[in-house]
């Protein structure tokens, strides 16, 4: 049921929009649809919709000579935003440019320096412009540095969406610029302590899981889901005693070969157990990554001919051999409870 309106009521409505600026005493409400008497202090009496008044809509000659004035104010060195007026455009010049619109133009310039070019009136002095849908961008700067600012807007709100939050192994801090494409990237902290840059597209999409400190090749989670034969194949945990100073964790499948390879840097085995290569490479790749801290910051010269395995070199006072130990057999329990090695991997490293 419809809400039934006395006179003094909508009165009291329109004095909450234009306040005393006119006067109602003529004024007599019937309906939102029938125009009632308005007096302008200036030009007199004129009627209008009561919805429309409320809108905040007034007196159409006030209007007028708003706008009238409006077009003869000299905005000649006025600045509007990042543009500076030049000078005003004649109507001969307008016809000559085939700008059809009655209102006035004026020539502006942009702070970064670009040729200058022609806007309206009311382009410049409208704060907020409507378009079809939604509110257009304001026009006060050139088409070059409005198209910067709307993609540096779109890029901003899109790294709001990402900040902080954790793919994979990798935790995004904040915007690092784009690329020669325009492709943004970001900084991200991955769970082995360090930082990496890369595409956003790439951490959405999970095609950058980690700072690369995740295993490739053949010995990875995709290669052992594809050759499952090659995952079930014999081979050893193992650590491996180099100096006095450094151990290296490791997996192989023949023991005395992987010591031949090693360039004599390879003392002996301190531990060493048999399982099959896709076991003993989610145990290896959960302890490297746990003792990520005794890893040395450089390689050691001694060790840089060294055909792999430099990445597994752990400083030897850092954790003691019976920590290697005793982890090996809490992870190869786990593993049993777990139901098997890729259960255990994907549990600790989200792939």
């Amino acid at each position: 049921m419809s809400i039934k309106y006395s006179t003094e009521d909508v009165i009291k409505q329109f004095k909450e929009v234009h306040g005393d600026k006119y006067d109602y005493s003529k004024f007599k409400y019937e309906k939102n649809l029938v125009p009632g008497i308005i007096i302008c202090p200036i030009h007199g009496e004129f009627k209008q919709l009561p919805k429309v008044h409320k809108r905040g809509n007034g007196c159409e000659r006030c209007g007028t000579e708003r706008m009238r004035l409006n077009c003869t104010n000299d905005l000649t060195n006025q600045k509007f935003g990042k543009l500076k007026v030049i000078r005003r455009i004649s109507i001969e010049e307008r016809k000559a440019l085939g700008i059809k619109h009655p209102s006035v133009h004026w020539e502006v310039q942009c702070a970064c320096g670009r040729d200058a070019f022609i806007t309206s009136g009311n382009d410049l002095r409208n704060k907020k412009r409507k378009g079809r849908n939604k509110p257009a961008p304001q026009r006060w700067a050139c088409k070059v540095c409005t198209d910067r600012a709307s993609r540096l807007k779109q890029r901003k709100e899109s790294f709001a969406k990402i900040e902080n939050k954790r793919f994979n192994l990798l935790t995004v801090l904040r915007e690092w610029g784009c690329d020669n494409a325009s492709r943004m990237r970001v900084l991200c902290l991955c769970d082995c302590g360090r930082t990496t840059i890369t595409q956003t597209d790439h951490v959405i999409s999970g095609h950058a899981k980690s700072c690369g400190c995740l295993e490739s090749g053949e010995d990875s989670y995709p290669y052992f889901k594809e050759h499952p034969e090659y995952a079930d194949s014999d081979c050893f945990f193992y650590i491996a005693k180099l100096d006095e100073d450094y151990l290296k964790v490791g997996i192989t499948n023949d023991l005395k070969e992987r010591k031949r390879k090693s360039a004599g840097n390879y003392e002996k085995y301190l531990f060493k157990k048999k399982l099959n290569r896709s076991e003993c490479w989610t145990i290896e790749q959960i302890i490297l990554y746990e003792t990520l801290d005794a890893k040395p910051l450089t390689t050691p010269t001694k060790f840089k001919d060294m055909k792999g395995g430099q990445k597994e070199i752990r400083i030897k006072n850092q954790y003691s051999l019976n920590f290697y130990r005793n982890r090996y057999f809490e992870l190869l329990e786990k593993m049993t409870e777990s139901g098997g090695w890729e259960e255990l991997y994907l549990s600790r490293f989200n792939y």
